[in-house]
């Protein structure tokens, strides 16, 4: 059975997408409710950077936990047979529940803009669509806007996916495999998108992070704040956890933020990878899509290696 087939085979008609959708919305508004001056917290990067750490960090603006957070992998879990279909097909399982998420989180995210509430949204920024649409909308909803972008170099990113994957199939027995081609996409588009939010103006605050000690404690490497929307910053600064004022870090943009802080986090994966990799060698989940995936991030640093005259440590 090809990949085709077995999309067709697990398609949803629009009428049950709707009744999921309703599902969807009573469960994630189960005690939130909208407020006068709502924000929404953009979280960006790409998959395997550690969006899921920044977001429980945004969560700490709101300690009444008055806050709806949207992601596509949450609304996947509502997909009938989810589970079982990440353990038959986890190649497709992405492709799959798509058709359901690529409608749904849109939806839910205009519903809920419209009705008030507080947001945390996860995006990859591989594209401008959220700046020119979503943002736009925000504004007009009269909403204060906080834009987070996660600077991971891809050698992590990558190593972080294949590492998720396996625990996930050990206390799970199955996992959601996300390609490298996919990866990659978001990988690539999210400078480019954070510099056309900045370019643009289209946040109240506006912040990269590099990951920290901890998933949920990023550090700050870049903050602009918005000074043609004083009001706006004032309703944010009533909460914890943003920035009030500019600070470049002597970087010359948020995309050069995003790009520089990538390689010196590349410097210090070197630093633990011959230790990582052996470990996700021996691993007994280790099948051939995920070896496949190993192999592949194996060469890509190996090459990285020929071309910047580095030496990875051995073990």
């Amino acid at each position: 059975m090809n990949s085709e087939e077995i999309l067709r085979m697990h398609s949803i008609s629009e009428e049950e997408k709707a009744k999921i959708g309703k599902i969807a919305e009573g469960i994630l508004t189960i005690d939130k409710k909208p407020v006068k001056n709502p924000i929404c917290v953009i979280v960006g990067g790409q998959t395997g950077a550690g969006k899921s750490g920044l977001m429980a960090y945004s969560s700490k603006m709101f300690p009444d936990d008055n806050v709806i957070i949207l992601e596509d992998d949450t609304l996947r879990h509502f997909y009938p047979n989810e589970q079982q279909i990440s353990v038959d097909f986890p190649d497709e399982y992405i492709a799959i529940t798509n058709q359901l998420t690529n409608g749904l989180t849109s939806s839910l995210f205009n519903k809920f803009a419209q009705q008030g509430y507080n947001l945390i949204f996860h995006q990859t920024l591989k594209n401008t669509r959220i700046a020119d649409e979503g943002i736009v909308m925000l504004r007009d909803q009269g909403y204060s806007i906080v834009v987070r972008g996660l600077a991971v170099n891809n050698f992590e990113s990558r190593l972080s996916m294949i590492e998720r994957c396996l625990g996930q199939l050990e206390y799970k027995g199955y996992c959601r495999n996300v390609t490298t081609s996919d990866h990659d996409i978001t990988y690539k588009g999210m400078p480019d998108t954070l510099g056309y939010i900045e370019e643009n103006k289209r946040y109240d605050v506006f912040e990269v992070f590099k990951r920290g000690e901890t998933p949920d404690t990023p550090q700050l490497v870049y903050a602009k704040v918005n000074e043609d929307r004083p009001f706006d910053v004032y309703n944010i600064a009533t909460h914890p956890e943003v920035s009030t004022q500019d600070d470049s870090f002597g970087f010359m943009n948020a995309k050069d933020a995003v790009v520089t802080t990538r390689e010196e986090d590349r410097v210090s994966f070197l630093e633990g990878y011959p230790e990582r990799i052996e470990e996700v060698e021996a691993s007994p989940y280790l099948n051939p899509t995920i070896n496949q995936q190993v192999l592949e991030l194996k060469n890509l640093v190996g090459l990285n290696a020929v071309l910047t005259g580095e030496t990875l440590l051995e073990q």
